[in-house]
C-alpha cells in the first residue's frame, strides 16, 4: 500500500480527501505518506485524475442521517508542491499543520484546527470549535455552534459563529468577526477590525493603533490600554467604556441605553460633542452647554467644547439615548484602563418600579396674554420654576386645547 500510494501521488498538485466518519489529519513534509486505521478492514479508495489525487472512504452502510457506520481515521504527509488541499469529513475532527496552499477544511460535526500555515484558507464546521494558531494570508473560518480562537495571524481574517465566543490574539491586518450569541475578545490586535454581535459583550485589550467598528444589539463594549486611531462603536443596550490612547482621528461612540465613559490625557487636543437624550454629562474638562441638535427629552443635555490650545487632533462624538456620559482627565503618564466596572445589562429590559405618588405642583402663574397651559409649563421650565420631572407630570395632565 505505501509504495502504491507514493506512485499514485507523485507529481500531484491537488489533494482531495473525503470521509464520511473519521478524523482527517494533514501535515507538511518532504514526501507523500498515508497512514489510516479503520473499524473494519476496508482501505480507503485512492484515485488519480491528472494532477488531482483523491482519497475517499468506501460506502459500507449508513447510520441515520446518512453517515457511514464504520470509522476511518486518516493521517497524511503532504509535500510543499501541492497547491490545493481539501479535507472533508461528515463526522470527525479536521486538523492541519505547516501547509502553504489554498486550503479547505470542513466537518459536519467536529473541531477544526490549523497550525503554522499560510495561503488562502476556508475552515467550516457545523458544530464544533475552530482553532487557528499561526497563519499568514487570507482566512475565513465559521462554525454554527462553537468557540472560534485565533492566535498569531497576519493578513485578512473573517470569523463567524452562530453561538459561541470569538477570541483573537496577536493579529495584524484586517479582521471581521461576527457572533449571533457570544462574547468577542480581542487582545494585542493591530490594523482594522469590524465586530458584530447580536447578544454579547466586546472586550478590546491593548490594541495597537487599531481602527475599530463595533456593533452589538445587547452587550457592553470595553476598550482598555493600547491605542486606537479611530472608532465607531454602537450598543443598543449596554455601556461603552474607552480607556485607551486616542491617536488623531474620529471617534463616534453611541449607546441607545447605557452609560458612555471615555478617558483623555490632560494635554489632549480634542473637539468634543456629548449629547444624551435622558441623562447627564460629567466632564473633567470645561464644556459648554448648547442647544439641541435633534429631538431630546426634558432630561437631555448637550455639551460641546474644544480641549487644549491648538488645532484639535481628535474628534470625539459621544451619544447616549438613556444614560450618563463621563469624560475623564488622566495624567499623561498614567496607565490607561481600569475604569470603574459596572454590572452588565440584564438580558431583557426590566421595568423600573413606579415612583411613589407625589401630588403634582400647581400650574405656574400664566403671564398676561398667555392662554395656553402647555406653553406656560414650558416657560416655567425655562425660568427654572419647574423641574423636568414636574413638567412631564403637568403636561400629562394638561387638557387638550381646541
Amino acid at each position: 500500500m505505501p509504495e502504491r500510494f507514493e506512485q499514485l501521488a507523485a507529481g500531484a498538485t491537488e489533494l482531495r480527501v473525503e470521509l464520511k466518519r473519521g478524523d482527517a489529519v494533514a501535515r507538511a513534509g518532504d514526501n507523500w505518506n498515508l497512514e489510516w486505521t479503520s473499524e473494519g478492514s476496508d482501505a480507503p479508495v485512492i484515485e488519480r485524475d491528472g494532477l488531482v489525487l483523491r482519497i475517499r472512504q468506501r460506502n459500507n452502510g449508513f447510520l441515520p442521517g446518512g453517515i457511514d457506520s464504520k470509522r476511518l481515521d486518516m493521517k497524511l504527509t503532504v509535500p510543499p508542491s501541492v497547491e490545493v488541499i481539501e479535507l472533508r469529513t461528515g463526522l470527525g475532527k479536521v486538523d492541519a499543520e505547516g501547509l502553504r496552499a489554498r486550503l479547505t477544511m470542513t466537518t459536519g460535526n467536529g473541531s477544526v484546527s490549523l497550525h503554522d500555515a499560510g495561503g488562502e484558507g476556508s475552515l467550516n464546521t457545523g458544530n464544533g470549535a475552530v482553532s487557528i494558531n499561526g497563519y499568514d494570508g487570507t482566512l475565513v473560518a465559521s462554525t454554527g455552534n462553537g468557540r472560534v480562537k485565533v492566535d498569531r495571524l497576519k493578513g485578512t481574517l473573517t470569523l463567524n459563529t452562530g453561538n459561541g465566543t470569538v477570541e483573537v490574539l496577536d493579529v495584524e491586518g484586517r479582521v471581521r468577526a461576527s457572533t449571533g450569541n457570544g462574547e468577542v475578545k480581542l487582545t494585542g490586535v493591530a490594523g482594522e477590525v469590524e465586530l458584530n454581535s447580536g447578544h454579547g459583550a466586546m472586550d478590546i485589550l491593548a490594541p495597537r493603533s487599531l481602527d475599530v467598528q463595533a456593533n452589538t444589539a445587547m452587550g457592553a463594549i470595553h476598550v482598555d490600554g493600547g491605542s486606537l486611531r479611530g472608532m465607531r462603536a454602537n450598543s443598543m443596550m449596554g455601556e461603552i467604556r474607552c480607556a485607551t490612547r486616542l491617536e488623531p482621528g474620529t471617534y463616534d461612540i453611541t449607546s441607545a441605553m447605557g452609560a458612555v465613559e471615555v478617558q483623555l490625557p490632560a494635554d489632549a487636543l480634542a473637539r468634543v460633542d456629548a449629547q444624551t437624550s435622558f441623562g447627564q454629562v460629567h466632564s473633567d474638562f470645561p464644556l459648554v452647554r448648547v442647544g439641541r441638535s435633534g429631538p431630546m427629552g426634558f432630561g437631555g443635555v448637550r455639551m460641546v467644547g474644544s480641549i487644549g490650545e491648538g488645532e484639535p487632533r481628535v474628534e470625539l462624538n459621544l451619544r447616549s439615548g438613556k444614560g450618563t456620559i463621563r469624560l475623564h482627565r488622566v495624567a499623561q503618564d498614567a496607565p490607561r484602563g481600569h475604569l470603574e466596572s459596572r454590572p452588565a445589562p440584564p438580558a431583557w429590559p426590566i421595568p423600573e418600579p413606579p415612583p411613589p405618588h407625589i401630588d403634582a405642583p400647581p400650574y405656574p402663574d400664566i403671564q398676561s396674554g398667555s392662554q395656553d397651559p402647555t406653553l406656560a409649563v414650558l416657560e416655567a421650565v425655562a425660568r427654572g420654576e419647574l423641574t423636568p420631572e414636574q413638567a412631564e407630570r403637568l403636561l400629562a395632565a394638561t387638557p387638550n386645547q381646541t
